[in-house]
């Protein structure tokens, strides 16, 4: 019989989905203006296989909707980009000023 084993579960954007925390992956992360605060430490991350950036974005504890650009290796995308090992992923919050 195959053992059943809890894996956290998160939610972004009404999706809830399962984070495996069992898969390294190597990342450059920087998180720029007012999500500097969520800037990782480590650049090891354990994301699940075939991880997309909305695991990513979750697994650093950042609110939904605080981000309004993401880059990964210098182009934009989205939430549901496939993250890649040795990516560089840029996370941009919404900016106002006058």
């Amino acid at each position: 019989m195959k053992e059943t084993i809890a894996r956290p579960q998160a939610h972004f954007n009404g999706a809830s989905f399962i984070i495996n925390q069992g898969y390294p992956m190597l990342l450059e992360v920087k998180c720029y203006a007012t999500l500097a605060k969520f800037q990782p430490k480590e650049n090891e991350f354990h994301l699940g296989p075939k991880p997309m950036l909305r695991d990513l974005i979750v697994f650093l504890g950042i609110p939904e909707g605080e981000i309004k650009i993401s880059f990964a290796n210098g182009v934009i995308v989205g939430p549901e980009y496939e993250l890649q090992e040795g990516d560089r992923v840029g996370l941009f919050p919404a900016v106002g000023g006058g």
